[in-house]
């Protein structure tokens, strides 16, 4: 008999279009000889909607009523996801493509763990201190790994009241959410007296700011699946071909960037960043699948800089293309 699978996509944070992106790379990938599909999409309004066919993620309707039904998931003892039709979907297992707040951070986890349903992916906690860049930096540095030196701001008036410990950092910096992902709501910033407009610009997108330096060299990412016997993807390197850091718009267009798989590094640095990825993974008890983003400075340090427990999906997110580069296809 055929498990059934829950595809879950979209959500209300402003990562939205891009798990819509990845939600349509999951569902036309899926083998559905082996799974019964279920594919529901959350609006950005949080509303819930059963998707009758996957391919209308391809348009801005895919919420309307000819593309979709209303649903909700009932988390009694008959758990399963009930159309507003009196229909219901039973699911065994359910695969959230959601990034951001309120799906990568714990939310979502919690509730299926909750009703005792199985998900691909990290559970509650791992994802919700994965989510915090603070949490997550506070760990990996009692691991003995380096991260970027930072500030966490709880609300806009600590600009003035941290002003002393903020220009103790050595500018330029990042004025990122504290829980975000995609890029989406970060700044570069390159004096003290640009810091309030990035600030301000960043607590759009989160309760929480973190202000932190910036690491001169480049990215690199390493994509793990497994739970105790890990299988690591062929390294990715970002290039920047400007002075310019990658922006969400940047990720999207492909705009003066050159991603390398695998990373053009020697084989001892490779080696390094893979086996400092493990730590890592392991120590924030991810699960199943994830992606561990690094830094390596000019001066050919390694930096912490954050785990994606929902990597992207998309047709241009490295991911699936670091594990299809070692054989292992989506």
């Amino acid at each position: 008999m055929k498990k059934s699978v829950l595809i879950l996509f979209g959500g209300v944070s402003s990562e939205h279009y891009v798990s819509i992106n990845s939600g349509y790379t999951i569902l036309k990938n899926i083998d559905n000889i082996k799974y019964d599909v279920i594919p529901v999409g959350i609006t950005l309004e949080g509303k819930w909607r059963y998707l009758h066919n996957y391919e209308s993620l391809k348009t801005p309707h895919w919420q309307n009523n000819e593309n979709s039904s209303p649903c909700t998931f009932s988390i009694d003892e008959g758990k399963g996801i009930v159309l507003m039709t009196d229909l219901k979907f039973d699911v065994d297992l359910v695969f959230p493509m959601l990034h951001g707040p309120f799906g990568e951070d714990g939310t979502v986890q919690g509730l299926f763990e909750l009703i005792n349903i199985p998900i691909v992916g990290s559970k509650t906690l791992s994802s919700a201190l994965c989510m915090d860049k603070d949490k997550s930096h506070q760990i990996v540095r009692n691991l003995g790994y380096k991260v970027p030196h930072g500030i966490v701001l709880n609300n806009k008036e600590e600009l003035i009241q941290k002003r002393e410990d903020l220009n103790q950092l050595s500018f330029p910096v990042f004025v990122k959410p504290l829980r975000g992902g995609s890029s989406i709501g970060i700044s570069e910033v390159s004096n003290f007296s640009e810091l309030s407009d990035a600030i301000n610009y960043a607590f759009n997108y989160d309760e929480k700011v973190l202000v932190e330096e910036k690491i001169q060299g480049f990215e690199v990412f390493c994509g793990i699946i497994g739970n105790d016997d890990l299988v690591i993807g062929d390294l990715e390197e970002i290039e920047l071909l400007d002075d310019k850091f990658l922006n969400a718009d940047r990720k999207n267009t492909l705009e003066q960037v050159k991603y390398h798989i695998p990373a053009r590094l020697d084989n001892f640095t490779s080696e390094k960043i893979k086996s400092m990825a493990k730590d890592i993974y392991k120590a924030l008890d991810c699960q199943v699948y994830s992606r561990v983003d690094v830094f390596v400075g000019n001066d050919g340090k390694i930096y912490f800089n954050e785990v994606n427990t929902t990597p992207g999906f998309t047709i241009t997110s490295a991911f699936p293309m670091m594990m299809e580069s070692i054989g292992i296809g989506i």
